[in-house]
């Protein structure tokens, strides 16, 4: 046997813990459901007087 030790990685243990707009954002560029929902939201109050029907095919 040679003298070399083996290679072990230290880590620092360090933790980061998620907030709330971390997670909104992980999950909506992840699930495209919940981005269809995010953007059907948003056209449905950008354009309060428009048709809730034709707004459902543009955010698909």
């Amino acid at each position: 046997m040679s003298g070399r030790k083996t290679f072990a990685r230290r880590t620092s243990g360090l933790v980061r813990e998620a907030s709330l707009l971390d997670t909104f954002a992980y999950n909506s560029s992840a699930s495209s459901f919940v981005a269809i929902l995010w953007f059907y939201t948003w056209v449905v109050t950008f354009a309060p007087g428009g048709n809730i029907l034709s707004a459902i095919p543009l955010s698909l």
